[in-house]
């Protein structure tokens, strides 16, 4: 198991986002109010047009332009190739964290987790309902036939073990998030599943 002292963690926060810039504003934020200090936050433009980060927020996190929609697997990937921190925390343009969000799976890490998934609850025309919660659900039997509740935002990762397993497959077009984890679990990496851990998925008019 990969213990890390809870002193030597350092977070690597990373969005993408593609031709939309309308909810960054408040996912850069839910990261900048954690309880806890992220070591770095770095946005990934994979979209033709340049995103246009708040001027306030703009020279708190580092932005790379990238080839436009080379695909989501290919822009996270590139974040983590990019990153400097030793776990990389994963969060959608659309969607946001609760504020302890980086302290309570700071704690998972100390205790030998590889990577860690949080539940998700889902902002519905301005009210936050219940929706996934993957506890007992994560398992290669189970994420072979249905999604219990995994995205990009809910997932954290320890970086060597991203590298270990060669990092997303940029040969899929949807589901690198769970094929990631799959990966994971194949190669005998340790999971947590925090129940208690509010993530905010965003649904709205546009992609997800």
């Amino acid at each position: 198991m990969n213990k890390i002292a809870i002193d030597e963690i350092k977070f690597s926060c990373i969005i993408t986002v593609c031709d939309r810039e309308e909810f960054i504003s408040q996912a850069i934020e839910s990261i900048l109010s954690q309880s806890i200090d992220a070591f770095e936050i770095i946005i990934i433009d994979n979209g033709y047009n340049s995103v246009a980060i708040r001027s306030d927020l703009f020279e708190r996190v580092k932005v790379y332009k990238v080839i436009p929609y080379i695909g989501v697997a290919q822009a996270l990937n590139f974040g983590v190739s990019l990153s400097s921190g030793n776990v990389v925390a994963f969060l959608e343009d659309d969607d946001y964290w609760n504020s302890k969000y980086l302290e309570n799976i700071k704690k998972e890490f100390c205790n030998g987790k590889d990577f860690v998934i949080s539940r998700i609850d889902k902002l519905i025309d301005g009210k936050i309902e219940p929706y996934k919660d993957a506890v007992n659900k994560v398992d290669i039997s189970t994420l072979l036939v249905t999604n219990p509740g995994v995205t990009i935002s809910n997932l954290s990762v320890l970086k060597k073990s991203i590298f270990e397993i060669n990092g997303f497959d940029t040969k899929l077009a949807t589901s690198a998030d769970k094929a990631l984890i799959i990966d994971l679990l194949s190669s005998g990496h340790y999971c947590s599943v925090l129940s208690s851990n509010q993530v905010i998925g965003r649904f709205h008019s546009g992609d997800r």
